[in-house]
């Protein structure tokens, strides 16, 4: 079992993109061979990172024979004040409703570790608040625009993909949610739990967004 950090994340320096989907699945391919590490490949992926694995096992099925996503949802954007999936916009209307990086600032830089993250042992937490610092202070907004058109153009791909039955085939799968859902996150993760003939749809209950930090204790939906 190995995790790896993405550029600008972490210990990993920022890339000349950030965040772009090419970017992330050419990098963890580079990441796993200079490990030495080779296929068949169970990959999970927590928010985003959903996005990341989903487009790995659609380029290269054959390297990956399961997948767990955990608190994966379909990315929106705001358009006339209301939030759309990605997927049905063009490049055009993202952009055109996207706020312009020089209006955007960032946040200030934190001082203290927040839950969930004050679960970790003292000396992770300390470690994961530089990490968080470390991460604000190289944040480039400008790279934004470029990154969520990377986002628009696979979440448009996957969805095309989705619309065949089983479109995963008999890839295990399985979904991780947190309790205390809504609708609209409720509909997307039984979505997801339709790629496969084989997913495992289960909710982690008493845990929010950050499962793997929160309790485990599942029930069963599917």
């Amino acid at each position: 079992m190995c995790s790896y950090d993405r550029a600008g994340y972490g210990w990993s320096d920022p890339g000349p993109e950030w965040d772009s989907v090419t970017q992330v699945a050419n990098d963890l391919e580079t990441a796993l061979s200079k490990a030495g590490e080779h296929p068949p490949y169970v990959f999970v992926g927590q928010s985003m990172g959903g996005l990341f694995v989903r487009w790995y096992q659609h380029q290269h099925p054959d390297q990956v024979v399961g997948m767990v996503l955990v608190q994966t949802y379909e990315t929106t954007a705001p358009v006339n004040g209301k939030q759309v999936p990605l997927y049905t916009l063009t490049k055009e209307q993202l952009q055109a409703n996207l706020p312009p990086p020089s209006s955007l600032k960032k946040p200030l830089l934190p001082t203290e570790v927040h839950p969930p993250f004050d679960k970790l042992p003292p000396t992770l937490q300390k470690n994961h608040l530089w990490l968080e610092r470390r991460f604000f202070e190289t944040l480039d907004f400008n790279k934004g625009p470029e990154m969520m058109e990377s986002w628009r153009s696979a979440f448009m791909v996957l969805h095309q993909a989705s619309l065949k039955q089983d479109s995963l085939d008999a890839l295990p799968l399985v979904i991780l949610t947190r309790e205390n859902v809504n609708d609209d996150e409720r509909q997307q993760q039984k979505d997801l739990s339709h790629l496969s003939s084989r997913s495992r749809w289960e909710i982690a209950v008493r845990s929010g967004h950050f499962v793997q930090l929160e309790r485990l204790t599942s029930l069963s939906l599917r």
